[in-house]
């Protein structure tokens, strides 16, 4: 392997830094360029620690060709090994030759022909995105842009993960434009990409406008209605995350609280044990009025008038959330926790009784 090509001098003679340049010098070169692929993968893989040694000079002078000319290479698999090594590369280089040089490199890796070359840059661009001056993300928006409309679907769900990840360095107006993008995601059939994009869509949440929900919302009733349980899984986790950013509860009310309480029929238990879970963070960022007018009085009319099994074993594991001190009888009314306690009670002898019946038979 390259790597233990390099032999550390006495210390009394050469530096360490100056001894992997003299062996870099001899060996790097040649190996980047042989004939058998697997010796350039190799040489490709060993750079990020040579390029930890080398000084910033000898990296732009030296290691930097070798990237240059492997973004270039015949095979594929070195391609592939520059793209997933390419955001620890960019970290040993540092940020001043990451902003000069390494992003519009990285540009021409995420317009590779091969698919596989693609996906393993845009996993690696959620990291490459934190070594970078924020100011220079501009550059790399046409591509992000691009690949959001790739046909390989891996592709597609790993630029959902990286619009995600650009909420913590990015400005205002590029995730503006980014938002088009995002919709065209959560509109994919792949449910990867409709997952990668609903995580998104909640990170958005936290910097875009108001309006922002209102043109979410056909794309969240669509994710919503899917058949893919892990679609709504991740449907109720973004909904929760949105209502808490804004905090709004007449936003909620009017536009996800009736997509909420969807939760209690799904046909999949991780779904409604989800919805029964953010329960208390929902109490907690819209008080007790929304408890009192309108999870209480819903979880009702569930308890008290539908016959569902689903609907109402969800309906207590929903009170049952909703902590002692919420369900106080002078803080919610009394009557109304008296009925929703004797109708848990009720519900629990019947089940305990299947129980029972169901053993018997056995």
């Amino acid at each position: 392997f390259f790597f233990l090509m390099i032999r550390r001098p006495p210390r009394s003679t050469q530096s360490r830094s100056s001894a992997a340049s003299d062996v870099y010098k001899r060996q790097g070169k040649q190996l980047s360029n042989d004939e058998q692929d697997s010796v350039r993968v190799i040489a490709l893989d060993s750079l990020t620690q040579i390029a930890k040694i080398l000084n910033k000079d000898e990296n732009k002078t030296q290691t930097l060709p070798i990237i240059i000319a492997a973004t270039e290479d015949k095979s594929w698999r070195v391609r592939l090994a520059l793209a997933k090594n390419f955001a620890a590369i960019a970290e040993a280089f540092g940020k001043e030759i990451t902003d000069l040089s390494l992003i519009q490199i990285f540009t021409t890796i995420l317009r590779d022909v091969e698919h596989d070359v693609k996906a393993a840059a845009v996993e690696s661009l959620s990291n490459f995105i934190n070594m970078i001056n924020p100011d220079k993300l501009s550059m790399l928006l046409p591509s992000i842009q691009m690949l959001s409309k790739d046909s390989f679907t891996q592709v597609k769900a790993s630029v959902g993960h990286v619009m995600a990840s650009l909420i913590k360095i990015s400005n205002k107006d590029i995730i503006t434009k980014l938002i088009p993008n995002l919709f065209d995601l959560l509109d994919d059939e792949e449910p990867n990409v409709k997952v990668s994009a609903l995580k998104a869509a909640s990170k958005f949440a936290q910097v875009a406008s108001p309006d922002f929900v209102n043109n979410l919302l056909p794309h969240l009733r669509s994710a919503f209605q899917s058949n893919k349980w892990r679609v709504r899984l991740s449907a109720i986790e973004a909904l929760v995350d949105i209502a808490c950013a804004y905090g709004d509860i007449n936003l909620f009310e009017k536009t996800l609280e009736p997509l909420y309480f969807s939760y209690l029929s799904d046909k999949a238990s991780a779904v409604r044990e989800l919805g029964v879970d953010n329960i208390p963070k929902l109490i907690k960022v819209f008080n007790k009025a929304w408890l009192n007018s309108n999870l209480l009085p819903r979880l009702n009319e569930v308890l008290v008038k539908d016959f569902t099994y689903i609907l109402k074993i969800t309906a207590v594991h929903s009170l049952k959330a909703v902590s002692y001190t919420h369900l106080r009888a002078h803080e919610t009314g009394r009557n109304l926790v008296c009925r929703l306690l004797l109708e848990k009670k009720k519900i629990l002898q019947v089940f305990n009784l299947c129980y029972q019946s169901t053993v018997k038979l056995l």
